[in-house]
Formats: structure tokens, sequence, C-alpha cells
């Protein structure tokens, strides 16, 4: 077939006899749904990006957990929150005790960004400079991985807290993170290597006051010694979004996007689950998943041993041994409900990825068959036949995924999965697929984000 273009010459017409799904990006998570369906998703969607929109850090997320807890919970539920209020856990007792296995879903409160250096403040103190500098900034460095030219010009956002004699203080104000005039910029022209042309170490804000005492006095700290028993994070200023009628941008949908629908998954289920269920939302997972309520820390196996004593069939903490531990984790399933790189056509351009084995937005949760090491630490066959039986007789939309990069690109990495499986807990990654993972905006399909909660509530329920 051929056809005529605006001076009259015939051309081929490469799109002549495509079937229409040919021309249409599939969307299995939203394609063929009824009504009824697509508006439970856009309604999920939309409770979702409020919270987003308040849960930028840690405690924040903390705090809108508790919220929804106490909207959503029943008597049997509990909600214990880590003393740094970074960290929580909720839990409801199964009709099996808990010697007889556990179903543990988890994902982590923090999101990539920077933070706020222990002594931060800077002046200029050269008095012929002082015109050309806004006035005091902040230092800062990389809290988790992130590209640096992304975070300069533009505005952004300090959230976090005190901790000063004895108050815990919430603070948030905005700053701007600054960049080179494309008019003076001489980068390109001289040639400079990425890794000297953005460094991390010249991420400082401006704060727009004039000195150090003004910002202190705007900050109720004594003195700058105060900076060290803070806690600040630098995010964008931005609100999630939607693109289209299908995609939500947002700042943290790693991993709130993660937390959000394993929490409403517990909260939605309104029976008494046969095995003890838990969901936890750890601290520091950006930085190695260390600290207090980080996924490695002991946060975990305190819950654990509260939750043994008060369901009775251990009276006092001497008689839980590891041998008992270890028995009831290896009949438990741990679901690490993190977020994994999704492809995107920039990535296709450069060659970077393996398009087969990468997560897919709009083909619902994926399902990690391999974890840490390039195809080296394949997850136990008999965990994935078992996890997609489950999701099968769930009717949930889901893909199996392998290693998101090509051969030749391969790095070690450690995932959340690993600190689960060193306990002897059965662990898999069920999570959401998530474009431009690590910038200062994400994005992920609102089909998906439905479909990982309908996953969760599926294994929650048996």
């Amino acid at each position: 077939m051929t056809r005529k273009n605006k001076n009259g010459f015939r051309i081929p017409n490469p799109r002549s006899g495509l079937e229409k799904s040919q021309l249409t990006r599939s969307h299995p998570t939203i394609d063929r749904h009824s009504k009824k369906q697509l508006l439970e998703i856009d309604l999920f969607a939309e409770e979702y990006m409020k919270f987003l929109s308040k849960a930028k850090i840690a405690p924040e997320t903390v705090d809108e957990i508790k919220h929804l807890f106490e909207e959503k919970s029943t008597l049997e539920d509990r909600l214990i929150i880590h003393p740094d209020q970074t960290a929580f856990a909720m839990a409801c007792f199964g009709e099996k005790p808990m010697n007889q296995g556990l179903k543990i879903i988890y994902a982590h409160n923090d999101s990539p960004g920077l933070i706020v250096k222990v002594d931060p403040a800077r002046f200029n103190t050269d008095f012929d400079m002082h015109p050309v500098y806004t006035g005091v900034e902040l230092d800062t460095l990389n809290y988790g991985g992130i590209a640096p030219h992304q975070w300069t010009g533009k505005s952004l956002e300090i959230r976090g807290w005190s901790n000063i004699d004895g108050k815990r203080r919430k603070i948030k104000f905005p700053v701007y993170s600054s960049d080179i005039h494309i008019h003076t910029d001489t980068r390109q022209e001289e040639d400079s290597p990425y890794s000297l042309a953005h460094q991390i170490e010249s991420l400082d804000l401006d704060t727009g006051f004039r000195s150090v005492k003004e910002l202190l006095k705007f900050l109720k700290m004594k003195g700058e010694e105060d900076f060290a028993r803070s806690r600040l994070f630098a995010i964008p200023s931005v609100s999630p979004k939607k693109i289209g009628p299908y995609y939500i941008s947002g700042y943290g949908h790693d991993d709130k996007s993660g937390i959000y629908t394993a929490a409403r998954a517990f909260l939605d289920t309104k029976t008494k689950p046969e095995y003890t269920t838990l969901i936890f939302g750890f601290d520091k997972e950006e930085v190695g998943s260390a600290g207090a309520g980080g996924a490695k820390s002991k946060f975990f196996e305190k819950i654990i041993n509260q939750l043994l004593l008060e369901e009775g069939q251990i009276t006092k903490l001497g008689d839980i041994s590891n041998a008992l531990k270890l028995d009831m984790y290896s009949k438990s399933l741990a679901i690490n409900a993190d977020v994994d790189a999704a492809g995107t056509g920039k990535e296709i351009d450069e060659n970077r990825i393996d398009i087969y084995n990468i997560s897919k937005m709009g083909y619902g949760p994926f399902l990690s068959c391999m974890d840490n090491i390039h195809e080296g630490d394949q997850v136990s066959s008999n965990l994935i036949d078992k996890t997609m039986g489950i999701l099968r007789e769930g009717e949930i939309i889901f893909h199996p995924i392998g290693s998101p990069v090509i051969a030749d690109r391969a790095q070690w990495f450690v995932t959340m999965s690993e600190f689960m499986q060193n306990r002897g807990i059965p662990t898999v990654n069920l999570g959401i697929p998530v474009g431009a993972l690590h910038s200062p905006e994400e994005i992920l399909h609102k089909g998906d984000l439905y479909y990982a909660y309908k996953a969760y509530k599926k294994i929650i329920e048996g």
C-alpha cells in the first residue's frame, strides 16, 4: 500500500495492514477491565498520591502510616513504632501459633536524596566576594545513590528534625541548589570528565539567610553544634502528578509505593489471617539498611520476641531459643516489597538493559527470580513456584524478571532480601517497577500499584 504525501509523491505506508493492537502500547493491568475495576484502580492511585505528597522522609512516612492505621485498623491489629520514629511494624496474630510460621511483608521508609552534614553552615569570609554569594549555604552529602547533576538548578526543601535538650522538633524550610549559568559554563569546552564536572561535594544549598546567626535563630538552635543533634534531609519541592491516564510521577516512589501498598493490604484484610502477619517499614535502606531501624538491625528481633511473649506460648525471654526461631522462620514466608528499575526508552538507546528480563511498567508487579549477584544467586525455584501459585490463584497480573542489565554491565548489589534470607526466612522480592529510579522525580504505572496491593492482600489472606 502507498499513500500520497503533500507533494503528491507516492510513498509506502508502513502502518498499512497493521492491527490496532500493534499500534497501542499494551497495559495488561488495565486492558480488558470493567469500568468498576478501572474506577477502583483510579481511586487507589488518588489515595496513594495523597500519601506520597505528605510522606517525604522516614518520620513523615511513619506519621502517615500511623494516621492510616488509626483510620482503618481493627482491634486485633498492632502498630509498634521505633523510638526514633523512623521505622514501624504492624502485626496481627493468626489462627495458628507463631511457631507454625509467619507471613512477613516489608519495605523501607527512606528515599534517596541529600543529607545535611554534621557541621554544615558555610559563609564566605572574603568581604570582596560577598556580593556574588547569596548568603549562608548548607553543605550536604548524598543519602543513597544519586546523580549529582539531577540535583542542581532547582528548588529543594529541607525536612527533618532536631533533638535538643530532650525535645524533638520538626524542621521544614525551602532552599535552592544552584548551578552554573549556561553563558559562563566552560565544562563542555574544557572537556571535563563527568566525575569532575558533577561532584556531590559541590552540592551546597542556598538558604537565603544573611548570617549564620540569622539561620540559627530561625532554626531555634543555640549554636552550630546543634546541627549534630539534628537530622536534616534535602528533597525535591515537587508534588505527585498524573502523567496521562496511566502514570504517576513524584519523589519517593522508592519505596513509599511498597510501604503504602503493603500497609493497605494489611489494613484492608478484615478477617483474622491463618498465620501471624507482620508488615515492616524499615529505615536506612538507601545506605545499606544499617542503623537502629534498618532491616539488619535488632528492631526486627525485638518485635518477634515481643510478639512471642504476648502470644503466651513463651513465658519469658530466656525460653526464646535460636532453635525455636530457626524452626519458625523455616516455615515462614517473607516478601520484600521494594521497587526495581523499570525499562524506559532512554535506557534502550544506550544498550544498557536486557529488555527481556527487566521489569516493565503496566505489566503488574515484578517477581524477581534472582537477587544480589548477576544470575548467581537465584531464588529457590520451589519458592518461585509457591509464590506464582498464590498469585495465579488470586488472578493477580504479574511478571517474572531476572537481571535488569546486560551481562557485560552486571554488578554485585545488595537488596533487603539478604537480611531475611540470613535469618533463615524464605524470601522473594515482589515489588513495583519504577522508571528513572533514584532521580528527583520517578514514575510508575497506576495498574502496577494496584496489583501490587492485590498481590500482598492475597498473600496475607492465603
